[in-house]
């Protein structure tokens, strides 16, 4: 199943979904608008980092700022 990841859809049912990706395809773009994030998404994005961080190197997050 191909999907796009953007923050706001992470949830607890996806993580285990989201870390056999990122084992398979060694690669995941996340991408999110700030206004839609939760609690929750951002918890489960926390949790998600800090189960790869070890394994895989982590880039810094690229905002893209308007003015």
């Amino acid at each position: 199943m191909k999907m796009p990841m953007s923050v706001e859809l992470l949830n607890p049912v996806l993580l285990p979904y989201l870390k056999m990706i990122i084992r398979k395809e060694n690669y995941i773009h996340f991408f999110s608008h700030p206004q839609l994030l939760s609690p929750v998404n951002l918890n489960c994005l926390d949790l998600l980092l800090s189960q790869i961080k070890e394994r895989y190197s982590i880039s810094e997050p690229d905002f893209d700022t308007c003015d």
